[in-house]
């Protein structure tokens, strides 16, 4: 799926998102998912008003200092049957 998007299948670790034809990636796609989920998430898609670049640096911080700030599980969810089919 990388490959056909013109992304690079080794080392790449950042989040992406495929819409349809769409492909979203860094603070795009977390963007798009907050707007998906809805009120009061869809609140964030004011963040497009700052330049994208600035926005994926701010994005590259909170990656890079997540599990420090908010903690890590030490399992991951299983998804259930009704999203299971969306997530790779």
């Amino acid at each position: 799926m990388l490959a056909r998007h013109g992304l690079p299948t080794e080392g790449f670790g950042s989040f992406v998102l495929v819409e349809g034809e769409h492909l979203y990636t860094k603070s795009d796609a977390a963007i798009r998912v907050a707007e998906l989920l809805g009120w009061p998430y869809r609140a964030a898609r004011v963040g497009r008003l700052i330049l994208n670049g600035l926005r994926d640096f701010m994005y590259d911080i909170v990656a890079d200092n997540r599990y420090d700030w908010f903690g890590q599980k030490d399992q991951c969810m299983i998804p259930d049957e009704d999203v299971s089919d969306r997530v790779l």
